[in-house]
């Protein structure tokens, strides 16, 4: 992580989607006490609900990797909030 930091990386990223599970609050956690604010975190991969997002962004993720389908799902969730997404 210090050489993406050292070498100007705009993020980093929390896996690539090899791995059989997608982006966790623990991985999000994990990097977030690793690196501060000295880099952004993108969570990829397993992110299928609108809370999930907020759960992520709330522990330091700053960007989201999300299929088609995922998105989708998460603007209708956004849509059906009486307030939409406030808490960011």
């Amino acid at each position: 992580m210090r050489q993406c930091i050292k070498g100007g990386a705009a993020f980093i990223k929390t896996g690539t989607g090899w791995a059989p599970t997608g982006a966790t609050l623990e991985n999000i956690a994990l990097i977030k006490s690793r690196v501060a604010d000295a880099i952004a975190i993108k969570a990829s991969g397993g992110i299928h609900y609108l809370e999930t997002m907020i759960a992520m962004y709330r522990r330091g993720a700053r960007r989201f990797g999300i299929g088609l389908a995922s998105e989708t799902k998460i603007f209708e969730q956004c849509a059906v909030r009486p307030r939409g997404v406030v808490e960011f």
